[in-house]
């Protein structure tokens, strides 16, 4: 039997152990996190084996009186458990799925009385999070790979279309009012709390917004994991917008992630770019508030 403690970290060596973990990706990174812990409580922990670091995660912890509990961040779909390079070995990856997965969902249960977290696509084998107690719901994504031959797809689903005249700016309280007509003005954020964030990412140069008299969108850029996000999209042809930033090659030549496809709105609305469809998992429990 592996020696195993869970331990709090700080957001440096958090950041330090990050590289060397995998599945790690801009919204599990520490600048991202730095940007978050502005507006929100979030903690990071460690799980050593003897003094050795195997694992690491973030927590975004909600406090409710005496209760706690921990969901991902608005704007976070992907809040996920980092392990130290997996073993190609199956026996040996196995073992340490088990071990680090286990002492993982036992933090959960004993720290919060409801947690429901989506774990990054990269993650598929799941078991251990089912045999451990957790409930797993699978999810979907839509990934674009930004070559000549998948936007000529796009091409050919966005017809009669005329590149539209955009230019790169970061309004934010503009931004703000057309995300309220997005949510049907309950969006997951304050204003205040809005405004602090996206200006933290565009110091760090974590995103580029693109806008035009109708429409906004602004993307998260993943530059280690080379990989952009549709993270911000509001107003009226945003899906004309976002074509007419990817036929204009204003995001480099990354695959985009679409950030979901789970209703039936948003899938039609999102298969318009003909993209591949990508699954990932969400684990969740409700445990009494005594153990």
């Amino acid at each position: 039997m592996l020696q195993t403690k869970t331990s709090r970290i700080d957001l440096e060596e958090y950041g330090r152990l990050f590289a060397g973990f995998d599945y790690g990706s801009v919204f599990v990174s520490k600048d991202y996190l730095s940007c978050l812990n502005e507006i929100k409580n979030i903690e990071v922990f460690a799980i050593y084996e003897r003094d050795k670091p195997i694992a690491i995660f973030p927590l975004n912890v909600i406090k409710r009186g005496f209760v706690r509990i921990f969901l991902n961040p608005p704007f976070t779909p992907y809040f996920n458990l980092l392990f130290e390079n997996l073993s190609d070995k199956e026996h040996k990856r196995f073992k340490y799925l088990e071990i680090i997965v286990k002492n993982y969902m036992n933090f959960l249960k004993r720290r919060f009385i409801y947690f429901s977290v989506s774990q990054s696509p990269d993650i598929k084998d799941v078991r251990h999070f089912i045999w451990n107690g957790a409930s797993v719901s699978i999810k979907y994504t839509y990934i674009l790979e930004n070559t000549k031959e998948s936007l000529d797809s796009v091409d050919r689903m966005v017809k009669n279309k005329k590149i539209m005249e955009i230019t790169e700016e970061y309004d934010f309280e503009r931004k703000y009012r057309m995300l309220k007509e997005a949510y049907k003005n309950k969006p997951p954020i304050s204003l205040k709390n809005y405004l602090i964030f996206m200006n933290s990412l565009k110091e760090r140069r974590m995103i580029k917004s693109f806008s035009n008299k109708t429409a906004s969108v602004t993307f998260l850029i993943d530059k280690a994991g080379k990989t952009v996000y549709t993270y911000n999209i509001s107003g009226r042809d945003t899906g004309l917008l976002i074509y007419s930033v990817m036929k204009q090659n204003l995001l480099g030549d990354y695959p985009v992630d679409f950030l979901g496809a789970n209703t039936r709105r948003i899938s039609q609305y999102k298969s318009l770019f003909n993209p591949e469809i990508k699954s990932y998992f969400n684990i969740a429990g409700f445990y009494a508030l005594f153990h």
